[in-house]
Order: structure tokens, then sequence, then C-alpha cells
């Protein structure tokens, strides 16, 4: 079972923003879809695939292409969001985020 660092209300729909579809993005996907089925998320990649890292060994008998899952599918499967674009943080720009929010 995961655990979420944060208590989420039942009458709260989330509304969550994934920076990167890797195996770390993809894990905080379905986990969260898990957790709280209802949370509308949107993945936040500059590539239009996801690549099975996980079964990178078989590229000796297999092509690379075979491990890659367009995000299209995901977003199908997940119903989630995907948005094409690459996402650059610097630490002033964290500072103006988090001033706004406090």
């Amino acid at each position: 079972m995961a655990f979420l660092p944060f208590n989420i209300p039942k009458q709260k729909r989330l509304k969550v923003v994934i920076a990167g579809g890797g195996y770390a993005g993809i894990a905080a996907l379905t986990n969260l879809l898990q957790y709280a089925p209802d949370t509308d998320i949107t993945i936040i990649d500059p590539k239009t695939q996801h690549i099975k890292i996980t079964h990178l060994h078989e590229t000796f008998r297999y092509p690379l292409t075979d491990l890659l899952v367009a995000f299209t599918e995901i977003e199908n499967r997940y119903g989630c969001r995907h948005i094409a674009a690459s996402v650059n943080f610097d630490q002033d720009t964290l500072q103006e985020s988090q001033d706004k929010n406090n």
C-alpha cells in the first residue's frame, strides 16, 4: 500500500500535475488513481511516448520501439491528460510560487 503524505477529504476533488512521465511519474499516476480515483491528473512531459524502463533488458531480444507506450494510450487508459512540454524550475520561480500561495 502506498503512503500518501496528505489527507484526501472525500468531498474534494484533487487536481494534480505530475512533472515527468517516466517511471516515477507513471507510478505516481497509478497510485493516486488507486487511492483517490476521482483525481484530475495532468502529466507534463516533452516526449510523446513513455518508455517502459523496467523492460529495458528486453532490448537484447526486441527492438526498443516495442517498449514505447504513447502518452495517448496512457491518457485513454487512466483518464488523465498529457501536455507535451518541458518544465524548468529555478529558485526564483519556486520562491515566487510559494510566496503567491501563502
